[in-house]
């Protein structure tokens, strides 16, 4: 198996928001007093909002069979 960095689609969202919840809640384990368990770590239209922002660039790996 090999893995690819491509440039991330609206598709890559679940994966992005699963991604961003797992270090969340390392926060929220660390430090309980300043950081809380919310529903929506990342609400689908701010990523949206990040693919069409001409001045972000963002990546996601690609599994390779």
């Amino acid at each position: 198996m090999s893995i690819s960095i491509c440039t991330a689609t609206s598709n890559d969202y679940y994966a992005v928001n699963s991604l961003v919840r797992e270090g969340h809640e390392e926060h929220v384990r660390e430090e309980p007093a300043i950081f809380k368990s919310v529903e929506s770590v990342m609400p689908e239209s701010y990523f949206k909002d990040l693919l069409e922002d001409q001045t972000v660039i963002f990546l996601s790996p690609r599994t390779m069979n």
